[in-house]
Protein backbone atom coordinates (compact mmCIF):
# COMPACT_ATOMS: atom_id res chain seq x y z
CA UNK A 1 0.00 0.00 0.00
CA UNK A 2 3.11 2.27 0.84
CA UNK A 3 3.72 1.83 -2.92
CA UNK A 4 0.58 2.85 -4.69
CA UNK A 5 0.50 6.16 -1.79
CA UNK A 6 4.12 7.45 -3.08
CA UNK A 7 3.20 6.82 -6.53
CA UNK A 8 -0.10 9.00 -6.21
CA UNK A 9 1.77 11.53 -4.10
CA UNK A 10 4.42 12.16 -6.61
CA UNK A 11 1.80 12.27 -9.62
CA UNK A 12 -0.41 14.59 -8.25
CA UNK A 13 2.81 17.04 -7.44
CA UNK A 14 3.38 16.51 -11.30
CA UNK A 15 5.76 13.35 -11.43
CA UNK A 16 8.52 15.50 -9.26
CA UNK A 17 10.94 12.61 -7.98
CA UNK A 18 11.02 14.54 -4.65
CA UNK A 19 7.42 13.91 -3.56
CA UNK A 20 8.03 10.11 -4.08
CA UNK A 21 8.05 9.45 -0.43
CA UNK A 22 4.75 8.62 2.15
CA UNK A 23 2.90 11.83 2.15
CA UNK A 24 2.70 13.67 5.76
CA UNK A 25 -1.23 14.20 4.85
CA UNK A 26 -4.12 13.70 2.86
CA UNK A 27 -3.48 9.79 3.02
CA UNK A 28 -6.94 9.26 3.57
CA UNK A 29 -7.96 11.29 0.02
CA UNK A 30 -5.06 9.48 -1.74
CA UNK A 31 -7.07 6.34 -0.45
CA UNK A 32 -10.13 7.34 -1.96
CA UNK A 33 -8.47 7.22 -5.31
CA UNK A 34 -7.60 3.75 -5.34
CA UNK A 35 -10.18 1.29 -6.97
CA UNK A 36 -11.47 -1.33 -4.88
CA UNK A 37 -10.01 -4.16 -6.40
CA UNK A 38 -6.77 -2.41 -5.59
CA UNK A 39 -7.21 -1.98 -2.10
CA UNK A 40 -8.71 -5.62 -1.64
CA UNK A 41 -5.52 -7.13 -2.20
CA UNK A 42 -3.56 -5.19 -0.03
CA UNK A 43 -5.67 -3.46 3.07
CA UNK A 44 -8.78 -5.23 5.08
CA UNK A 45 -12.18 -3.35 4.81
CA UNK A 46 -11.59 -1.83 8.78
CA UNK A 47 -7.55 -0.49 7.49
CA UNK A 48 -6.21 -2.71 10.36
CA UNK A 49 -4.53 -5.25 8.53
CA UNK A 50 -2.08 -4.73 5.58
CA UNK A 51 -0.61 -6.91 3.16
CA UNK A 52 3.20 -6.76 1.71
CA UNK A 53 3.88 -8.56 -1.47
CA UNK A 54 7.78 -10.09 -1.18
CA UNK A 55 8.79 -11.83 -4.35
CA UNK A 56 12.00 -13.60 -4.61
CA UNK A 57 14.10 -16.28 -6.14
CA UNK A 58 14.93 -18.79 -2.97
CA UNK A 59 14.32 -22.18 -3.90
CA UNK A 60 15.48 -24.24 -0.34
CA UNK A 61 13.48 -24.58 2.49
CA UNK A 62 16.75 -23.93 5.01
CA UNK A 63 17.27 -20.60 3.34
CA UNK A 64 13.83 -19.65 3.80
CA UNK A 65 13.30 -20.82 7.27
CA UNK A 66 16.45 -18.58 7.79
CA UNK A 67 14.63 -15.18 6.02
CA UNK A 68 11.47 -15.53 7.49
CA UNK A 69 13.10 -15.94 11.13
CA UNK A 70 14.86 -12.79 10.01
CA UNK A 71 12.09 -11.08 9.09
CA UNK A 72 10.32 -11.35 12.53
CA UNK A 73 13.16 -10.39 14.52
CA UNK A 74 13.53 -7.06 12.29
CA UNK A 75 9.43 -6.85 13.19
CA UNK A 76 10.06 -7.21 16.96
CA UNK A 77 12.93 -4.28 16.83
CA UNK A 78 11.78 -2.08 14.30
CA UNK A 79 7.40 -2.02 14.81
CA UNK A 80 5.53 -1.02 17.43
CA UNK A 81 4.23 -3.12 20.23
CA UNK A 82 0.76 -3.04 19.19
CA UNK A 83 1.67 -4.32 15.43
CA UNK A 84 1.66 -8.04 15.09
CA UNK A 85 3.42 -9.31 12.09
CA UNK A 86 2.93 -12.46 10.09
CA UNK A 87 4.26 -14.40 7.63
CA UNK A 88 2.43 -16.57 4.89
CA UNK A 89 1.66 -17.08 1.72
CA UNK A 90 1.96 -20.58 -0.51
CA UNK A 91 5.76 -20.85 -0.76
CA UNK A 92 5.28 -20.67 3.22
CA UNK A 93 2.86 -23.37 2.95
CA UNK A 94 4.93 -25.17 0.54
CA UNK A 95 8.20 -25.09 2.35
CA UNK A 96 5.95 -26.41 5.89
CA UNK A 97 4.78 -29.05 3.93
CA UNK A 98 8.12 -30.02 2.68
CA UNK A 99 9.69 -30.09 5.98
CA UNK A 100 7.05 -32.02 7.55
CA UNK A 101 7.56 -34.63 4.29
CA UNK A 102 11.27 -34.83 5.31
CA UNK A 103 11.10 -35.14 9.13
CA UNK A 104 8.20 -37.58 8.91
CA UNK A 105 10.23 -39.40 6.18
CA UNK A 106 13.21 -39.87 8.29
CA UNK A 107 11.45 -40.62 11.66
CA UNK A 108 9.80 -43.33 9.57
CA UNK A 109 12.47 -45.04 8.35
CA UNK A 110 14.39 -44.97 11.83
CA UNK A 111 11.82 -46.13 13.70
CA UNK A 112 11.06 -49.26 10.91
CA UNK A 113 15.10 -49.91 10.92
CA UNK A 114 15.03 -50.02 14.91
CA UNK A 115 12.04 -52.16 14.90
CA UNK A 116 13.80 -54.48 11.98
CA UNK A 117 16.79 -54.95 14.09
CA UNK A 118 15.32 -55.33 17.22
CA UNK A 119 12.85 -58.15 15.63
CA UNK A 120 16.32 -60.01 14.23
CA UNK A 121 18.25 -59.49 17.10
CA UNK A 122 15.96 -61.21 19.31
CA UNK A 123 15.70 -64.25 16.52
CA UNK A 124 18.74 -64.80 16.59
CA UNK A 125 19.75 -63.93 20.24
CA UNK A 126 22.51 -61.39 18.74
CA UNK A 127 23.02 -57.59 18.05
CA UNK A 128 25.52 -58.46 15.20
CA UNK A 129 22.47 -60.74 13.46
CA UNK A 130 20.47 -57.66 13.94
CA UNK A 131 23.05 -55.05 12.55
CA UNK A 132 23.85 -57.74 9.58
CA UNK A 133 20.20 -57.46 8.77
CA UNK A 134 20.85 -53.86 8.61
CA UNK A 135 23.38 -53.15 6.03
CA UNK A 136 22.20 -54.29 3.09
CA UNK A 137 18.64 -52.85 3.53
CA UNK A 138 20.95 -49.24 3.68
CA UNK A 139 21.76 -49.54 0.47
CA UNK A 140 18.33 -49.51 -1.51
CA UNK A 141 17.26 -46.84 0.88
CA UNK A 142 20.59 -44.37 0.23
CA UNK A 143 20.17 -45.64 -3.70
CA UNK A 144 16.81 -43.88 -3.49
CA UNK A 145 18.18 -40.54 -2.45
CA UNK A 146 21.02 -41.24 -4.55
CA UNK A 147 18.70 -41.35 -7.61
CA UNK A 148 16.73 -38.40 -6.78
CA UNK A 149 19.21 -36.15 -6.22
CA UNK A 150 21.28 -37.28 -9.51
CA UNK A 151 17.61 -36.68 -11.15
CA UNK A 152 16.68 -33.88 -9.47
CA UNK A 153 13.13 -35.31 -8.41
CA UNK A 154 12.15 -33.79 -5.68
CA UNK A 155 10.44 -35.12 -2.24
CA UNK A 156 6.32 -35.28 -3.31
CA UNK A 157 3.89 -37.46 -1.32
CA UNK A 158 4.76 -39.89 -3.80
CA UNK A 159 8.09 -40.05 -4.09
CA UNK A 160 8.84 -40.25 0.38
CA UNK A 161 6.86 -43.53 0.28
CA UNK A 162 9.60 -45.41 -2.07
CA UNK A 163 12.36 -45.65 0.67
CA UNK A 164 9.58 -47.47 3.30
CA UNK A 165 8.32 -49.87 0.33
CA UNK A 166 12.08 -50.54 -0.83
CA UNK A 167 13.28 -51.20 3.16
CA UNK A 168 10.10 -53.45 3.54
CA UNK A 169 11.16 -56.00 0.35
CA UNK A 170 14.27 -55.75 0.67
CA UNK A 171 13.78 -56.97 4.48
CA UNK A 172 11.69 -59.65 3.44
CA UNK A 173 14.46 -61.15 1.07
CA UNK A 174 17.33 -60.67 4.10
CA UNK A 175 14.80 -62.70 6.66
CA UNK A 176 14.39 -65.86 3.85
CA UNK A 177 18.16 -65.85 3.16
CA UNK A 178 18.75 -65.61 7.19
CA UNK A 179 16.21 -67.99 7.92
CA UNK A 180 17.08 -70.45 5.21
CA UNK A 181 20.73 -70.60 5.82
CA UNK A 182 20.26 -70.58 8.89
CA UNK A 183 18.03 -74.08 8.72
CA UNK A 184 20.61 -75.23 5.57
CA UNK A 185 23.35 -74.62 8.83
CA UNK A 186 21.85 -77.14 10.80
CA UNK A 187 22.92 -80.33 8.36
CA UNK A 188 25.86 -79.34 7.72
CA UNK A 189 29.25 -77.69 9.11
CA UNK A 190 30.38 -76.05 6.15
CA UNK A 191 29.63 -72.34 5.63
CA UNK A 192 29.88 -72.24 2.17
CA UNK A 193 27.84 -75.21 1.14
CA UNK A 194 25.38 -73.90 3.57
CA UNK A 195 25.41 -70.78 1.59
CA UNK A 196 25.32 -72.43 -1.53
CA UNK A 197 21.85 -74.57 -1.18
CA UNK A 198 20.46 -71.30 0.19
CA UNK A 199 21.40 -68.94 -2.87
CA UNK A 200 19.68 -72.45 -4.71
CA UNK A 201 16.29 -72.13 -2.70
CA UNK A 202 16.33 -69.16 -2.53
CA UNK A 203 17.12 -67.51 -5.67
CA UNK A 204 13.98 -67.65 -7.69
CA UNK A 205 11.92 -66.41 -5.33
CA UNK A 206 13.89 -63.47 -4.63
CA UNK A 207 14.11 -62.91 -8.59
CA UNK A 208 11.17 -63.81 -9.42
CA UNK A 209 9.69 -61.35 -6.96
CA UNK A 210 11.95 -58.33 -7.22
CA UNK A 211 11.87 -58.57 -11.14
CA UNK A 212 7.92 -58.98 -11.06
CA UNK A 213 7.73 -55.92 -8.57
CA UNK A 214 10.35 -54.04 -10.90
CA UNK A 215 8.85 -54.15 -13.88
CA UNK A 216 4.89 -53.09 -11.78
CA UNK A 217 6.42 -49.97 -10.84
CA UNK A 218 7.99 -49.49 -14.13
CA UNK A 219 4.44 -48.80 -15.84
CA UNK A 220 3.95 -45.68 -14.19
CA UNK A 221 6.72 -44.29 -16.02
CA UNK A 222 4.42 -44.02 -18.49
CA UNK A 223 1.96 -41.79 -16.22
CA UNK A 224 1.61 -38.20 -17.31
CA UNK A 225 1.64 -37.76 -13.94
CA UNK A 226 4.57 -35.96 -12.37
CA UNK A 227 4.38 -37.75 -8.84
CA UNK A 228 3.44 -40.76 -10.23
CA UNK A 229 6.31 -40.76 -13.02
CA UNK A 230 8.85 -40.33 -10.99
CA UNK A 231 7.84 -42.75 -7.87
CA UNK A 232 7.67 -45.75 -11.08
CA UNK A 233 11.55 -44.64 -11.83
CA UNK A 234 12.57 -44.46 -8.36
CA UNK A 235 10.66 -48.02 -7.33
CA UNK A 236 12.02 -49.63 -10.42
CA UNK A 237 15.50 -48.30 -9.81
CA UNK A 238 15.40 -49.87 -6.05
CA UNK A 239 13.36 -52.90 -6.85
CA UNK A 240 17.10 -53.63 -8.75
CA UNK A 241 18.97 -52.56 -6.04
CA UNK A 242 17.65 -54.26 -3.27
CA UNK A 243 17.87 -57.59 -5.33
CA UNK A 244 21.59 -56.74 -6.19
CA UNK A 245 22.39 -56.36 -2.45
CA UNK A 246 20.36 -59.37 -1.05
CA UNK A 247 21.90 -61.30 -3.69
CA UNK A 248 25.39 -60.40 -3.13
CA UNK A 249 26.42 -58.20 0.45
CA UNK A 250 24.01 -60.70 2.56
CA UNK A 251 25.55 -63.87 1.20
CA UNK A 252 28.90 -62.45 2.05
CA UNK A 253 27.97 -61.03 5.47
CA UNK A 254 26.00 -64.70 6.78
CA UNK A 255 29.28 -67.07 5.77
CA UNK A 256 31.21 -64.54 7.44
CA UNK A 257 29.02 -64.93 10.57
CA UNK A 258 28.08 -67.55 12.62
CA UNK A 259 23.94 -67.43 13.92
CA UNK A 260 22.17 -68.93 16.45
CA UNK A 261 18.68 -68.32 16.82
CA UNK A 262 16.52 -68.28 19.94
CA UNK A 263 15.34 -72.01 18.72
CA UNK A 264 18.32 -73.29 18.96
CA UNK A 265 18.77 -72.41 22.62
CA UNK A 266 15.27 -73.25 23.57
CA UNK A 267 16.01 -76.94 21.96
CA UNK A 268 19.81 -76.89 23.75
CA UNK A 269 18.08 -75.78 27.25
CA UNK A 270 15.34 -78.53 26.54
CA UNK A 271 18.24 -81.33 25.99
CA UNK A 272 19.98 -80.51 29.20
CA UNK A 273 16.91 -80.83 30.67
CA UNK A 274 15.94 -84.33 29.38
Amino acid sequence: IANYLRAIHRESNGGDPAFNKMPDQGIAAYLMLLEGNDLDRLLESTYERAVIVVRHHITGSWQLNREVEHIYQLADRLLPGYVTVKVTGQNILFNKASDAMAIGQVSSLALAMFSIFVVIALLFVSIKAGLLAMLPNLIPILTTFGFMGLLDIPLSPGTCLVAAIALGIAVDDTIHLMASFHQNMKTTTDQMLAMEITIRQQLKPVLFTSVALGLGFAILIMSDITSSRDFGILAALVMLTALISDLTLTPTLLVSTQLVSSWDLLMVKVNRQT
